[in-house]
């Protein structure tokens, strides 16, 4: 600390020194618990307080809405406010929403912080008092129900006698879908309960019986009007006549298309039982692979393990058997009931949120739209029913016009408007924070114009994202990036069974991150995916460690997945460990994809390439078809794209259907193979194959950072691997 002897100034600069000193107190002392003449330029919120109070330590608001009014009335004069909120629970029945008029600036900006050492829970829900848990009594409700155990311990919650009343929906839900909210759940002590199903989670799925009608092929071009048929191999549906609110899950057609749909009806006929949707399916239903699989949810008659529940609508009560060693009338249970954005922010600048728990809601914790250098850090996202965090609008299904706190048909969209600009704002960061048990990924991440390749210079760094697929498995990424320059760094994506990035745009960089045990199902997708877009040039991945990723399925799954015709990204210095079934690399018939300075260790083929532009995708390439559409929009013959990428510039004269993907200086260590194609469409050049220990720090406790003497700096000419102790989180994670 510095000290000011005004005693020895002259006369006017000591008087204005005064000053200077008295402002200075006021803002040292509104950090002071404590002090008797706070600074309006902190106020303090607890559950204990009044929104009558100032806001002081000692008499703190009681609202998240009274503080950010009084933010809102302060006179900031160029100084920092913060917000800082004390321990406790606190429930939003409507999103707390914050505009431009909430804004800091770049030298001080508004902060709402935890008070330190503290817990504070930002919910979506509604706490469920023990005296209304109760046990269930009615005998035809409990000889609904399989299990005779289960009877015994079965409770209700009266949702319409607390005046709950929106329950949601189960579906549809899936591949080609709107996202929507997740219906009404249960969490016990912060922990989500399954919805009942059959069969149980772990236990085999039920494989598609013989499919008497496919109903309607959205994707051939045919009315979603009519619902599937097929027969099931069980005789399980016989005990759920008198269900009335059946959804069945799976893959019903590909290994990449997840899809919910209710069932219409259940048959007996003398084939066997028969299953009649309400809904179609994208593709048809089909039946045959393996994946072709599906189980039944919210099943009244399915309750049987500890935390299971189902909800009758009609009835508007909700069923469920306590989890184990778990006394509900001394737990906290709560519903969710919130559909919004915990916090809305829109065209808001310079503004923090740290160490705040949100959870417990049917949609997502965060919304930005437009604003820039906003931070939001060292925060808890879970137990919601979508997202974490978006960075920019969605799409409103029903007018195809943007919203905002909502994906709605955010990613079918951008399939037909690749140039849509989503006004995430620019220079927002999402720093050092954890995501689980979220329902359909983890954060939506864009920013920046295609058009114009303006960056958004939007971040996700240093964040633990896992266990985010509890509603829609496939293409509800860890993180789904879209737009120009943005950028994901230093994170650990696992437990999830579809992709842990989802790639749309240019000019991204994913960088230092650890991606591991992702698409534990389903077949044929990547844990990075992008693709069917030659001008997404410019994305770089780099310096990632990707282990433990379908090694050993029989369905195919791959580390980074360029498919149908992706061009122009970089993947090097890459470490990928047991990564992929198949392979571990899959470039789908595109051009300019560099490949190189990568170590790849116990693979099988290294790289797959081939050729399906010249055969079985050659109509992506057609006349008026879907690769001329995309790259008229984006102008690619004309500046930016034709200065920033002069290749693409050049594409329709470059044999766009042959593949030309530099393969070079890349390690292999204990693989099957380099490649799965012709090397003539590389090419491969410099790449080192060997099957011992070429020189690692220590490959048997998974440390795979190369010792300054290894074998592939004196074989392999310049090679320059990613600095391994760099990869994934660099500094913890709080996970409350």
């Amino acid at each position: 600390m510095y000290f000011l002897h005004i005693s020895k100034l002259p006369g006017l600069k000591r008087a204005i020194s005064v000053q200077l000193m008295a402002v200075l107190c006021l803002v040292f002392l509104a950090d002071i618990p404590g002090a008797a003449s706070a600074s309006p330029l902190t106020y303090y919120v607890s559950p204990d307080g009044n929104d009558h109070n100032p806001g002081t330590f000692q008499k703190p608001f009681a609202t998240l809405w009274q503080a950010r009014e009084a933010v809102r009335a302060s006179k900031l004069d160029g100084r920092t406010v913060s917000v800082v909120i004390r321990a406790g629970v606190y429930s939003l029945t409507n999103s707390l929403e914050f505009n431009e008029t909430d804004s800091g600036t770049s030298q001080a900006p508004v902060t709402w912080k935890v008070f330190p050492g503290e817990t504070v829970r930002i919910t979506g829900g509604q706490r469920i008092s023990p005296d209304v848990i109760q046990p269930v009594t009615d005998e035809e409700i409990l000889n609904r129900v399989i299990n005779p155990a289960a009877r015994k311990n079965l409770r209700q919650i009266d949702l319409a006698a607390l005046g709950i009343k929106d329950y949601g929906e189960v579906g549809p839900r899936g591949f080609g879908r709107p996202d929507m909210p997740a219906p009404l759940e249960l969490f016990i002590d912060g922990q989500p309960m399954p919805i009942a199903r059959w069969p149980n989670p772990n236990q085999p799925l039920i494989p598609m019986g013989k499919v008497l009608d496919t109903g309607s092929i959205p994707r051939d071009g045919e009315k979603p009007i009519r619902g599937g048929r097929f027969i099931v191999p069980t005789d399980r549906p016989r005990l759920w006549l008198k269900a009335n609110d059946i959804w069945i899950s799976g893959f019903f057609h590909t290994g990449y298309a997840d899809d919910t749909v209710g069932l219409a009806s259940i048959t007996n006929s003398s084939r066997g039982f028969i299953l009649s949707t309400v809904q179609s399916h994208l593709y048809g239903f089909m039946s045959g692979k393996p994946w072709n699989t599906w189980y039944a949810l919210n099943l009244l008659e399915e309750i049987d393990l500890p935390g299971e529940y189902a909800i009758d609508r009609q009835a508007g009560k909700l069923y469920f058997l306590p989890p184990k060693d778990v006394d509900p009338r001394k737990a906290e249970v709560m519903v969710s009931t919130l559909s919004q954005p915990l916090f809305a922010l829109k065209g808001v600048s310079y503004i923090r949120f740290e160490g705040m728990t949100f959870e417990c809601s049917r949609g997502m914790g965060i919304s930005i739209e437009d604003g820039q250098d906003c931070v939001v850090s060292s925060c808890v996202f879970r137990d919601l029913g979508t997202i974490g965090v978006c960075l920019g609008s969605g799409i409103d299904p029903a007018t195809g016009h943007p919203i905002s706190g909502q994906l709605g048909d955010l990613n079918g969209y951008l399939y037909a408007h690749p140039d849509f600009n989503r006004h995430a704002g620019s220079d927002h960061r999402i720093e050092n924070c954890s995501f689980y048990n979220l329902g359909t990924g983890g954060i939506s991440l864009g920013g920046g114009d295609r058009k114009t390749l303006s960056a958004g210079n939007n971040i996700v760094s240093n964040c633990v994202i896992h266990t985010f697929n509890r509603w829609n498995r496939s293409y509800k990424a860890g993180v789904n990036i879209d737009g120009v320059g943005n950028r994901i760094q230093h994170c650990l994506i696992y437990d999830a069974p579809g992709a842990a990035i989802y790639l749309h745009g240019n000019n991204h960089v994913i960088e230092n991150n650890e991606i591991h045990d992702v698409m534990l199902t389903g077949d044929d997708m990547g844990a990075i995916y992008m693709g069917r877009d030659p001008s997404e040039f410019g994305n770089i991945m780099r310096d990632n460690y990707f282990h433990d990723i379908g090694f050993g399925r029989k369905e195919r799954a791959w580390a980074i997945y360029y498919d149908d015709g992706a061009c122009g990204s970089e993947a090097f210095g890459n470490i990928f460990v047991r990564a992929g079934s198949d392979g571990t690399f899959i470039i789908g018939g595109g051009k300019y994809n560099k490949v190189h300075d990568n170590i790849f260790v116990d693979c099988n083929s290294a790289v797959y390439m081939d050729n399906r532009l010249q055969n079985w995708a050659k109509k992506s390439l057609a006349k008026g078809g879907l690769f001329e559409q995309r790259l008229n929009l984006m102008k690619i013959e004309q500046p930016p794209f034709s200065t920033q990428y002069p290749e693409l510039a050049r594409y329709w004269q470059d044999k766009p259907a042959v593949p030309a993907d530099p393969v070079y200086r890349n390690l292999l260590v204990d693989c099957k193979r380099l490649v799965d194609g012709k090397r003539k469409w590389g090419p491969f050049q410099d790449n080192l194959e060997v099957r011992a220990d070429p020189g690692f720090v220590d490959m048997a406790k998974g440390d795979y950072q190369l010792k300054p003497d290894a074998l592939a700096f004196q074989k392999i000419p310049g090679f320059s691997p990613g600095d391994f102790s760099q990869m994934g989180i660099v500094q913890p994670v709080s996970s409350r």
